[in-house]
């Protein structure tokens, strides 16, 4: 993925750009095994989180979700209608102009002095994301903290994935709100063969989750769920479909290993 930060986190599908809670011990993970459970079964009946983010509008949209892209939307737009549509961002047929580089850097540039991630993938990679989060819609992630490891649960809905820490969503349950949130914008999917996406973070006045932290979160997301190894994308079937069995410190394990 093409970016527009002066400190980048290269992965193997793409590039991003960048611009106190419970840390776990070994038995806190061990104990959380049956939680795991309840964790899907509460997320998998519960609606979508309602993310905080500065990417409103007063009136619904209706975004494009584009062929070629078989997407996970609950709505035919593929967006929640508080989100900004990407004719409202950019002009559209403009970048149908240019080149798939040259709609990246586009892209890349006009998010580079706002506080958010950015960046542009191949079509795909996108759908190739879309298929794995079909069947494994949820999953944790460790970020690393101080001395441990934070853990934030990643949840798929539609063209959208959100970030939101594990501690936080016990303490207020559906209520929780994503700390991250992804926005992926399919347009220009069959045209251009790119899919644009926006990462805002949810409260940046708290920072309680810094650019970088939100950065290394998703370049775990794109490692378990499409560039990484068998044995890690391993990880996130167990997780779904062995709950009580799924090892934490496999987990961190895994995340150290990451280059």
């Amino acid at each position: 993925m093409r970016t527009s930060s002066r400190k980048r986190f290269r992965g193997v599908g793409f590039e991003l750009t960048t611009q106190n809670l419970e840390t776990f011990s070994d038995r806190d993970s061990s104990e959380g095994a049956k939680s795991v459970d309840e964790l899907i079964q509460r997320k998998r009946s519960a609606p979508p989180p309602e993310p905080s983010n500065e990417n409103k509008d007063d009136k619904p949209d209706e975004t494009k979700t584009g062929k070629s892209v078989k997407g996970l939307a609950p709505r035919a737009d593929g967006l929640p209608s508080h989100v900004k549509s990407l004719e409202k961002i950019v002009d559209v047929e403009r970048l149908k102009q240019e080149s798939s580089d040259q709609i990246a850097n586009i892209w890349n540039e006009y998010h580079s002095s706002r506080q958010c991630l950015s960046g542009a993938m191949p079509s795909s990679f996108y759908q190739s994301l879309l298929d794995q989060a079909k069947k494994f819609p949820m999953f944790l992630l460790p970020l690393p903290r101080n001395e441990g490891y934070e853990f934030f649960l990643l949840q798929f809905s539609g063209h959208q994935i959100y970030f939101t820490p594990l501690l936080e969503y016990k303490t207020h349950r559906e209520n929780a709100r994503p700390h991250l949130v992804l926005t992926h914008y399919v347009e220009l999917a069959d045209e251009k063969d790119i899919v644009l996406m926006v990462g805002e973070l949810g409260d940046p006045d708290r920072k309680i989750l810094t650019l970088q932290e939100a950065q290394n979160l998703v370049y775990q997301m794109q490692i378990f769920y499409v560039t990484g190894s068998q044995a890690k994308k391993d990880l996130v079937e167990t997780f779904h479909k062995n709950p009580a069995g799924f090892d934490y410190q496999s987990l961190i394990s895994a995340v150290e290993t990451l280059s």
